[in-house]
């Protein structure tokens, strides 16, 4: 037989092998459940349209959920935890929220503030005096955990293992170069802003715990507010399987046209250029370059609160609905409505160095601009959203194992969901 005979068959085997078999694969059915209050039924029918309209993936999963004047009025969920085990998503299934998790370390460390145990004004070599290497001594609590100390990514490259030693850690972060002149503007911190406030809280803290313990103390137990810094290994069969990001062609050329992925593409292509957001992914290389790599359950239960945090889209919405609605709930306060005010107060605004879009940023969180007032919270890769908004006293949760190509808010599953939410919220004002 001929070498090109060959090959041909090896081609025509390999087709029918791993191809064929995805013709005849049995298709998963649409799933949806949950419940909503009078008034907010509009939301309940927009996310089951999702699912069959192709919007959401039928074989990946999500959830949305809201408080309204401290009431669950929407809790909604659909499609699957895990297509490959056909196991369906359930109403405590816990994603991945990527970067959601930023917000939620913002609000710990104003918590730390609110309880007189930090000042956002202090420098921060005044709890963490190894901090201020480099040039770095006159940041501040704020300027650190709103993006402004110039150091986007560490001068070691991040790994597991390196996540796993909280000491060793804070001292790779200690020692990290600004990469821009301090005072100069804001970069988003990808991978290290939470972590920042990882090191902070345990610097002050009286029991010296790590934000996952005090998410779980704080948050978890006596609230019942279902987010998780490290998974405990009891709550793995909750855990849903993430997957990799999905897109169609006309959210891969949205994405493309951004200033984001403008500059990187063409100046490395035309310039030679090492854009900073290139250098935060390479600098996370070795955690990144496995898209499945969260499934692993020795890294489940590693802190990572930047980027790899779990939890519920309820969990999410009930942090954000408590705050929005005044920071207490059945008679228990998780911060005064002064500390709640000062999260929603933009501290530096304008193009960001990073991202290279204009963000307005609080205290650790981003504020949102929605039809009514302003929100502040935290977007997360592939379509990941929670905030609160005060003035409706609204707050809001969104998650999915199968990320979309997605931005700033820009995810389209979300944002038809909060436009649709907040018009019900609106018209339940005019009643």
């Amino acid at each position: 037989m001929s070498i090109l005979k060959q090959a041909l068959l090896v081609a025509v085997t390999a087709i029918v092998v791993l191809y064929l078999p995805g013709l005849w694969k049995e298709k998963l059915p649409v799933i949806f459940d949950g419940r909503v209050e009078p008034g907010f039924e509009r939301v309940f029918e927009a996310f089951r349209e999702h699912y069959s309209n192709g919007i959401e993936p039928s074989d990946g999963g999500s959830a949305f959920a809201a408080y309204h004047k401290g009431k669950k009025v929407v809790d909604i969920w659909g499609g699957y935890a895990d297509k490959e085990a056909h196991r369906p998503w359930k109403p405590d299934t816990l994603p991945n929220i990527y970067s959601s998790g930023k917000g939620v370390a913002a609000i710990a460390v104003a918590m730390l503030v609110d309880r007189g145990l930090l000042k956002y004004s202090d420098k921060v070599v005044k709890y963490w005096p190894e901090f201020g290497k480099h040039g770095k001594q006159d940041v501040t609590v704020e300027m650190l955990i709103s993006h402004q100390a110039g150091i986007p990514f560490p001068n070691e490259t991040l790994s597991w293992d390196l996540f796993r030693d909280h000491d060793r850690l804070a001292d790779v972060l200690a020692d990290s170069v600004p990469q821009w002149e301090i005072g100069t503007g804001h970069g988003y911190h990808a991978i290290t802003m939470a972590s920042f406030c990882g090191v902070l809280l345990r610097k002050v803290d009286p029991k010296h715990r790590t934000l996952g313990q005090f998410v779980h103390d704080e948050l978890e137990v006596p609230f019942g507010i279902d987010i998780h810094f490290g998974l405990r290994k009891e709550l793995f069969y909750r855990a849903a399987r993430m997957e990799e990001t999905k897109y169609t062609a006309r959210q891969m050329l949205t994405v493309i046209s951004t200033p984001l992925m403008r500059s990187t593409i063409l100046g490395s292509i035309f310039r030679g250029e090492d854009t900073l957001w290139n250098k935060i992914m390479k600098n996370m290389g070795p955690m990144m370059s496995n898209a499945y790599a969260l499934n692993d359950p020795e890294n489940r239960i590693v802190e990572v609160p930047s980027a790899f945090g779990v939890a519920t889209a309820e969990g999410l919405a009930k942090l954000y609905g408590i705050l929005a609605n005044g920071g207490e709930l059945n008679g228990k306060r998780i911060m005064s409505e002064k500390s709640v005010k000062q999260l929603n107060t933009v501290v530096t605004k304008g193009m960001d160095k990073v991202i290279m879009v204009d963000v307005e940023w609080g205290p650790g969180v981003a504020i949102s601009k929605i039809p009514i007032g302003k929100a502040f919270g935290h977007s997360g890769a592939g379509g990941q959203e929670a905030f609160g908004n005060p003035e409706l006293k609204l707050g809001y949760g969104f998650v999915t194992n199968t990320p979309t190509i997605s931005l700033l808010e820009t995810g389209e599953r979300y944002l038809l969901l909060r436009d649709i939410l907040y018009d019900c919220v609106l018209k339940l004002g005019e009643k």
